[in-house]
């Protein structure tokens, strides 16, 4: 049930988002009597979409407990480190999570960090591992690989 949340939070930054709008809502419960209703319409409207289908599906009468376990839930998804030479928004974001949904697997929170050195290509790290795919790993390895002959070349 939770898993549909992962579409909210596709990016670190999404799901900082979703955890504090969860914040908000969690918050919200103790106030006024209608103050949840209130601030289902204040979140973004896909998370307020989504966490009241979420709760009409799961017949949840005790929201408290949901968001809670969303939150932990959310705490739980695995980081993907993407090292690009260029800023993801809309699309690309959605295309690289897809693929990565379709390849890796679900529960997977994409986190960008920006390297124009790169070129192009990325710099993948995942559980520990590091992979380098980059234009500029590239070029470095054939100009080391080619370093004897450029020398004689140039000499």
């Amino acid at each position: 049930m939770y898993s549909e949340l992962n579409r909210l939070a596709r990016t670190q930054e999404e799901r900082e988002t979703l955890k504090e709008e969860l914040q908000s809502l969690y918050d919200s419960l103790y106030e006024k009597q209608s103050a949840f209703e209130e601030c289902l319409d204040k979140v973004r409207p896909t998370t307020g979409e989504t966490v009241k289908r979420l709760l009409t599906e799961g017949k949840i009468a005790d929201r408290a407990k949901f968001i809670k376990e969303a939150d932990k839930y959310l705490d739980s998804l695995t980081i993907l480190e993407l090292t690009v030479a260029f800023d993801p928004k809309g699309k690309s974001i959605e295309r690289i999570w897809e693929w990565t949904r379709r390849n890796v697997g679900e529960g997977i929170v994409l986190k960008f960090t920006l390297d124009r050195l790169l070129g192009a290509g990325a710099i993948v790290t995942y559980q520990g591992k590091i992979r380098n795919y980059s234009l500029s790993r590239f070029i470095d390895d054939y100009f080391e690989s080619s370093k004897p002959s450029l020398v004689h070349l140039l000499s």
